[in-house]
């Protein structure tokens, strides 16, 4: 069988440019080209902005298709052809069409084509609202013909249909209507407790021919508790999977005219309307929920609400300087101003929430028009980079979405010269360190490079007959070590003392026999880690014992002076004692013996001793009081043992 193979466009081409990488760099910022200011809200039909760029990096020309969708609703479709190693950085403006409490708001970035799955994307969750100050633009938004509820006047059994579990009912009735002569009852009827998420609802699916809707949902609902129980039952209305209203049952309500404006995703969307059970074991009297007149009407027919003005602003009443690093156990202000434009007096609560962490809860009454304007401050309980510290306006009740809303992205870390607040945050029960006597380095982990070694010794120690020894026996490359480490787990995320024994033999003998061996002593440095982290490091070059620490300083009043209570060290150690921060978890401690730079072998072999080691709590190191204060510490101790 004939066969032929052609060949075209052989050539040699450089090996680097076979091993570079492709790649394209895609980012979403703020409107004003940072991380701070993302939009958190959308209004529909309003223009909400974003700042986007794309570095091509792939070695031949892209078209970039960038989409940006908001519940799953294309919003706007940009399309930019880029050559190998140019980009494109520009504003992006997109209009919500849809409202919703929480959506999903996706920057898709498709290679040449899109398809299902985007090469790159950014993805925000955003509530997407009525902007009452701007009803205007609803009229955009209607929707012809309008989806239509059968039997929504509750006149007949038509287009209803019921669920119900054990114990509740659903029924068309005459005992309770707003328009005449009927409505549905949801009910439960039974004096024992019933169980948690059991219900009894009408259903209908509603259908649009244009899909997403947005409409508003319009029906009046009562219920038949006139007491104060509003931990067992609620009245709920869902769209599909999607709770659009609730309210429990507490009190003397009577009919309630509701009008929720809510978006239809689908061709067909479920219709819900019930009586819920709220709390295991509270729902153990009967109930009566009555729904009448349910209705689709038009965007246009959002209630109109009156708004309050909420702001949040910095302790000093400006924009300027906002808490926004700060410190785990130490207060921060804000200032938080609010008005009552509503049409009755007003019970405000604002939560100051970090990442879900509820730190402060606040109440004000206002009449009607009144204002109040006062500093708010709040503690920071847990540590972090790029937390969310959220300021949140509920009005009567916390429950559902809050009705104001404004947020800070912050960081808070952990300031270790103010150590009274932090006894707060102390772990308990405290983790364990296995083998910090070093009596046995089974517990360790031994990894060394280069010119160290060493191991158990009964040379030097603190405790009784051992001590961990590190030796620089050869010449020692830059990064070479001795390391030991080991994980230990922290029930609680909090702050502890890191204490140790260390010591070595470059002694001011060996530093006099040999001046210079100086810089090469200050090359090799003893540190100790935590997740990584140096939390201490000093070279073989410095004061070799004593106590580096927080002492207590006690007034003495006879004198006028304050007096240091020095800590007890065994003679030839040092002694250390390091406030650090620990994760919820597994955490990894390592003691370690490290070259900073090429280091020859020092005429006089050098060894490091570790013992000792341990986590001690912080309240066995902080003492308070009026006469009594902490002080940082690096000097000489109470010495003890064969050289005192």
């Amino acid at each position: 069988m004939p066969v032929t193979v052609w060949w075209d466009d052989v050539q040699i081409e450089q090996f680097e440019t076979i091993l570079k990488q492709t790649a394209t760099s895609f980012y979403v910022l703020d409107a004003d080209c940072g991380v701070d200011s993302y939009p958190t809200e959308l209004y529909l039909g309003e223009l909400a902005d974003v700042f986007v760029g794309v570095e091509n990096q792939e070695h031949e020309p892209v078209t970039y298709i960038l989409q940006v969708k908001l519940g799953g609703e294309l919003l706007k479709t940009e399309t930019v052809i880029l050559e190998d190693g140019y980009s494109m950085e520009q504003p992006i403006s997109f209009t919500p069409t849809l409202i919703g409490p929480l959506l999903k708001l996706e920057f898709l970035l498709f290679k040449n084509t899109v398809t299902e799955k985007p090469y790159k994307e950014f993805v925000l969750w955003v509530p997407s609202e009525i902007d009452y100050n701007n009803l205007a633009v609803l009229s955009n938004y209607v929707v012809f013909p309008l989806p239509e509820i059968e039997n929504g006047n509750m006149e007949s059994f038509g287009g209803w249909t019921t669920e119900n579990a054990t114990n509740f009912t659903a029924f068309l009735t005459d005992s309770a209507y707003v328009s005449p002569v009927h409505s549905y009852a949801t009910s439960y009827q039974s004096t024992t407790a019933a169980p948690l998420d059991s219900y009894a609802c009408i259903c209908q699916n509603i259908t649009t021919a244009k899909y997403p809707a947005v409409v508003v949902l319009s029906f009046n609902v009562k219920d038949s508790c006139t007491e104060n129980k509003a931990d067992a039952f609620i009245k709920l209305v869902r769209l599909d999977d999607r709770v659009i209203w609730t309210d429990d049952v507490a009190g003397d309500d009577g009919w309630r005219h509701i009008k929720v404006p809510v978006t239809l995703n689908a061709a067909t969307t479920k219709l819900m309307l019930g009586l819920y059970t709220k709390a295991e074991g509270a729902a153990d009297f009967p109930v009566d929920v009555w729904w009448d007149d349910v209705v689709i009407e038009p965007i246009t027919k959002a209630p109109e609400k009156a708004t309050s003005s909420f702001y949040v602003l910095d302790a000093n009443g400006t924009e300027e300087n906002y808490p926004t690093k700060l410190h785990l156990g130490e207060p921060a202000e804000v200032l938080v101003g609010i008005k009552n434009d509503e049409h009755t007096e007003m019970n405000y609560i604002l939560q100051i929430k970090q990442d879900d962490s509820l730190l402060r809860t606040e109440s004000r009454w206002l009449k009607r028009w009144d204002s109040d304007e006062w500093v708010i401050p709040f503690v920071p309980d847990h540590v972090g980079e790029n937390q969310k510290l959220g300021f949140l306006l509920y009005e009567e009740f916390v429950k559902g979405e809050p009705y104001k809303r404004f947020y800070l992205w912050t960081s808070t870390d952990v300031n270790f010269d103010n150590l009274e607040p932090l006894l707060s945050y102390e772990i308990s029960p405290l983790p364990k360190i296995k083998g910090g006597d070093m009596d046995s380095l089974s517990a360790w982990t031994v990894t060394h490079t280069g010119g160290f070694r060493g191991g158990s010794s009964t040379e030097e120690y603190v405790s009784p007959l051992y001590s961990c020894r590190v030796e620089q026996y050869d010449n020692t490359a830059k990064d070479d070590y001795m390391e030991l480490s080991q994980q230990f787990y922290a029930q609680d995320s909090g702050v502890v003392v890191m204490s140790f024994n260390v010591r070595d033999s470059y002694t001011n003998d060996v530093r006099d026999a040999y001046p210079e061996t100086a810089t090469d002593a200050k090359n090799i440095s003893k540190q100790v880690l935590i997740n990584d982290e140096v939390i201490w490091d000093k070279g073989l070059l410095g004061k070799n014992e004593g106590y580096e620490g927080w002492v207590v300083e006690k007034y003495v009043w006879g004198a006028d002076t304050w007096d240091i209570k020095k800590p007890r060290v065994k003679s030839g150690w040092k002694l250390v004692d390091i406030p650090v921060y620990l994760v919820e978890g597994n955490n990894e401690l390592m003691l370690r013996v490290y070259a900073n730079e090429d280091v020859n072998k020092l005429p006089k072999t050098v060894n490091v001793y570790w013992d000792d080691v341990a986590i001690k709590s912080l309240s066995q190191l902080v003492e308070t009081g009026d006469t009594v204060r902490m002080k940082w510490y690096s000097g000489s101790a109470d010495y003890y043992g064969e050289d005192e």
